[in-house]
This record gives C-alpha cells, structure tokens and sequence, in this order.
C-alpha cells in the first residue's frame, strides 16, 4: 500500500524537497545517505516514502538517520540530474560515514569523488535487500589510505582471498562460525552442522596446528571436510563425533573408499560409554562386532536377542583388572582376559543395537554380602573365601554397585511385548546354558536372592508399579525425598529413558507435546497430568509381561537348531537339559521377592512359581 509522504512528515521526521532544495540548504539537511525508493513496514502496510508528487524526501528512515530517498521512476527520468546531485553530495560530504544503499545509484565516478572527500572514512554501499558486490576495481579506488572501512554485503570473486580488514565484508563468518581472523588462529575449532561450498573453499585458512571436532550428523559431509582439509595440507587430529553407532557404520563401511586419508582420525560418541578410538581400531572392532551378529540376521526378535544373549554370557568368565577399564571397555575386553559387569552389559547393549533391538543402561546397588555363599548352602555361614582373589570375607550385607541392561523386547512370533531387565553377569556360567537373569520382568527382577537398593533421586522405581494408584504415588514419594526436584525433572528423565528404550512412544508424547525438550516448555499442571497419565499407562501396559518357560524352550530350540545345526535327537537332548538346568538353578536364584512400603519397611514374600518348570506350568494351566 502505498502513502504519500506527507503521512510519514511527523513521524519520520521528513522533509520533502527538491534538487535546488537540496544544494542550497545542504548543510541544514545533514544528509548521512541515499536511497531509491525506500521503504518501511506498519502493521501489514508497505509505506514507501517517495512518489511522483513528491519524489525526494529527506526522512529517519529505519536504521538509518537522515536519508534522501529518491523516488525510482522519478530517478530514471532525470538520472543525470539526480546523479550530478548526487556527486555534489559526495563532494561536499562533512561527515565520517556516508551510505549509499541502492545499488543503481553507484558508479565509478561517484567511487572517486567519495575516495577524495577528506572527510569521509566508512562507506556503506548497498544493504541486505539490494546487495552491492564489491569488486577489486572499486576496492583499489576506495583503499586510499584515509577511508577505514568499505561495508558491504559481498564480494566479487577478485576479491574472494583478500581480506583486507579494510573490507567489512571480511567480519563475516566464513565457516561455521569462524571468521578469517578467528579461522586461522583458532586452537580448538568445533564444526557442527553442513558445510556449504565456499565453506569447505575457506578451510585452507584453517590454522594447521588446530584441533578439528566434527559433530554433523551429515556424515557425507563430514567425509567432504576432511578430504578438503587433506588437501589443504591439514594434518592434525580429527575428531569425528558421532550419535548412534549404527547410523556412522552404515556410511562408513559402504564409503570408506571415498575417504582418501585416515590418519589422525578419532571417532568419538558421549552417548557409547569409553567411544574415543583412532578411526582405524574403530572400524577393527566394529567389523569384529557386526561379524558376531551376522548370522543371527534373519530370526525373530526374540530369536536374536538369545542369541546375542548367548555370545555375551559365556564371553569369558568374570574377571577384574587392575586398571579397571580393561573389564569394562568394548573394544578392550574383546582382546583380553577381564571382564566385569559393566563390560557384559557393554556388549550385550552394542551386540542389541546391531540387531535392532531397543535397551539402555541399567546401574543398581545391589546387596553383595551372598556372592561367594555356594548356592546350594543350607546354613549361612560365617566367613566365605572369594575365589577371585582366595580372600576371606564375613557373610553380612554389603552394597554394591552392578550393571545390567534394560530391553524392549517386541516379537509377535512369541507373543513377548514388554520391558524387561538382563544380567549377563549373574548367567556368567561356562559349563551350563542359564538363562534364569536373560529377560526378568520387574517382578522376578524384586524375587531374586539379591536386595536391590533403589536410588534415592531416580526414575526406575516408576517401572515397578501394579496400578497407576502406585504409580503416583511413587511420584509424589520421588518428590518428597527430593525437595528441590519439580515434576518436570522426572518427566525429563522419563523422556531421555524412553528416546532410547521406547523410540516409538517417545515420539508419541513429542508428536503430542513437540517442544516439550525445549529449555522454555511451559509445564502446565494440565500438561504434566496428562504427560504423567500417558507414561503411567504405557508403563503398565510394558511391564510384567512375562516370558514364560515354554516361550524359553521354543527360542532355545530355534537357537540350537539354526545356530548350533543341532540333529533332531541331539537337540531333543540338549533342549530338555537346558531346561532341567534353568529349573533347578531358578528354584534358588528367585527364593522370594521383595516389596518397599512408603516408610521403606521391607517386606519379604516368598515365591510360589518357577517359570522353568514346564509341568508346573502345565498344572497351573490346567
């Protein structure tokens, strides 16, 4: 919409004039720039400051003071007079800046004049809107030694290396975030996103002795920056920072030929515990670790889950190192004799993700005072040896900590659609095939010989629940433990657990909520209600779903049959003595369960089920 200057006089402080006007009261004006056709926004309204009737109007217009605008079919008309204006402007300029944004009104001529006018320093020349592409030949009229800074909002290619701090344009960021100035002197240089073309271009400026973290997940790209960086002579350290490890393997191990230098390449992930490996023993052990699945490929998702089951409970007996990480580190337990719980549960969670099925972690206290008690004890002795270090030890109550993993196991075949917790560490058994501790719900996981110690500040016990009644009010127990702790900080916590364990509901409550992970996401009572409903039913819905005995012998015969190529009389064998082992080994793993009151009162309640006594399990069919 259009509107006559005289609208904008008040406002804008505008002057409407003509070209005598203009030279006869120059100094009065205080002109500082010029413009075709300027214009402002009010509400939905395009105000243009000029028109026929009025054609040059002196006015504050937005972000810059005292502007001649000049009206674009009135300049064409009379372009030599305007021009001719335009020069006396130049020439009788007091000021140190000067602007010009429209790009039709800059020539050469007026170049000179403004580089001879002693007073001016900056010039502006075009702006976001009408981009001026400054070019050497301007460049070499306007770089006289007086004039400070020329600004405009690009370059010509002539000028695409020089950067000359006289040139604004040079402020820009070339990659990323860099500037050249921080480019080239920067120690540590982080790239986060994609890089363009002329990015990738500018990383000859990178300084040499620099330390290169890439965390796109863009990995074609990050292949692009470092071919662009060898062949700029870089030979520092590269540190590929990576989300999942699935999704890097699957472009790595199909373009690995496509990278033409891996030398000081690292590959690092904050989410793969002890992830920081030179790109070379990364793809050694990965390869390694995806040979271990392959040929669990085509079975069902119960099905793998044994089997990888299977390959990290009989790994190699648990033993400590001295260092610690030896035990615990993926790649470093493949090749040596110590493994702990923390490394069972490492390998189980990697060798899962290969296979596609979601876990996460899982860190408990646990009472260890009964590890080295023999299982088949009937009186609790006094003092027991650890045959680890053949140290003597008094049987009492100990705490400590352990690492299992969690499973969201779905397979129609079998009828399993649940969470369910996994300890590798307690089926650690290299002469017998036990599964008693592979996919305990949350019930058996409370009726094994162990006292689980429940974190004080945590989400887990949220898991262990019958009703939504005991869901909130482990909520509301949660809360009055923790006084400075809001509703929202477990939703959060029950957000990041999901986003690994549950990525399909997790993106349900974002679908519904999507900026509920943003730092400004107002938790309203309603929100936190319905949020809360949302998790407490799903959570019901997951939870105790047991994997019953005969669901156990189905997959294991598939196991021995397709993986170990068992005969049919030499699997009948070993299935039926599989089982007899699990029965009777599951009798004293799971004596009872127990239950934690809210005044933390511990009850005990004895088991009446064994879930590997397939008769038993008749009879209660029946």
């Amino acid at each position: 919409m259009n509107i006559v200057p005289g609208y904008l006089v008040e406002m804008c402080n505008s002057k409407v004039i003509d070209i005598n006007y203009v030279k006869e009261h120059f100094d009065e004006l205080a002109i500082k720039g010029i413009c075709i056709d300027e214009y402002t926004l009010i509400s939905d309204k395009k105000i243009i400051y000029t028109d026929l009737e009025h054609p040059l109007v002196v006015a504050d217009v937005i972000l810059s003071e005292r502007t001649l605008c000049i009206d674009s079919t009135y300049y064409n008309e009379h372009k030599k007079e305007i021009d001719e204006l335009i020069l006396f402007i130049c020439q009788n300029y007091k000021d140190e800046e000067f602007k010009i944004s429209s790009s039709d009104l800059i020539n050469i001529e007026m170049l000179k004049v403004i580089a001879s006018n002693p007073n001016i320093k900056r010039v502006n020349l075009g702006d976001r809107n009408d981009i001026v592409y400054l070019s050497k030949e301007m460049y070499d009229i306007l770089n006289n030694g007086r004039i400070e800074k020329i600004v405009t909002y690009g370059v010509n290619d002539d000028l695409k290396d020089n950067f000359d701090p006289i040139i604004g344009y040079n402020e820009r960021f070339i990659v990323e975030n860099y500037t050249y100035e921080s480019l080239t002197k920067t120690e540590n240089c982080f790239i986060n996103k994609s890089l363009k073309e002329d990015e990738l271009y500018y990383l000859k400026y990178l300084n040499k002795n620099s330390k290169i973290r890439l965390s796109s997940k863009d990995y074609e790209n990050v292949f692009l920056i470092i071919n662009r960086l060898r062949e700029c002579g870089f030979e520092g350290p590269i540190t590929i920072e990576i989300g999942q490890k699935n999704d890097f393997n699957e472009y790595l191990f199909s373009h690995l030929d496509l990278l033409k230098d891996t030398r000081n390449i690292k590959v690092y992930s904050f989410l793969v515990t002890g992830l920081n490996n030179d790109l070379l023993t990364y793809i050694k052990y990965e390869r390694r670790l995806i040979d271990m699945v392959l040929p669990a490929m085509n079975l069902s998702p119960f099905e793998k889950y044994l089997y990888a089951y299977n390959i990290v409970k009989q790994f190699k007996k648990y033993k400590e190192s001295e260092d610690k990480t030896s035990a615990r580190n993926l790649y470093q337990l493949l090749d040596n004799e110590y493994m702990v719980c923390v490394g069972y549960s490492n390998l189980l969670g990697d060798l899962l993700d290969k296979l596609g099925i979601e876990n996460c972690e899982y860190s408990q206290a646990v009472d260890v005072g009964l590890d080295y008690v023999p299982k088949d004890a009937v009186v609790l002795p006094d003092k027991v040896v650890n045959p680890r270090d053949g140290k003597e030890y008094e049987v009492e109550t100990r705490r400590g900590d352990h690492a299992r993993r969690e499973i969201h196991l779905v397979d129609p075949k079998y009828g399993i659609d649940g969470y369910y917790l996994a300890d590798p560490t307690w089926d650690n058994d290299m002469q017998n095939d036990t599964y008693n501790y592979a996919l305990m719900t949350q019930d058996e996981y409370i009726g094994t010989d162990r006292y689980n110690y429940f974190k004080r500040w945590g989400i887990d016990e949220l898991f262990f629940v019958h009703s939504l009644e005991e869901f909130y009010l482990k909520i509301n127990i949660l809360l009055d433990k923790n006084k400075n702790k809001k509703e929202k900080d477990i939703i959060e916590m029950l957000l990041s657990k999901f986003s690994d364990l549950d990525k399909e509901f997790y993106e349900q409550i974002i679908a519904k909520y999507p900026k509920i992970n943003s730092f400004r996401f107002d938790y309203t009572k309603e929100i936190i209600q319905d949020v809360f409903l949302m998790i407490g039913e799903h959570i019901l819905e997951k939870t105790n779903n047991l994997v019953d005995g005969n669901k156990f012998k189905e997959g294991i015969t598939v196991y021995y049959q397709k993986i170990k190529g068992l005969s049919s009389e030499e699997l009948e064998r070993k299935v039926a003595e599989v089982m007899e082992v699990n029965k009777k080994r599951h009798a004293i793993c799971f004596p009872k369960r127990y239950k934690v009151d809210r005044d933390e009162n511990t009850l005990a309640v004895f088991n009446a089920t064994n879930k590997f006594d397939l008769d038993e399990e008749a009879k209660l069919d029946m």
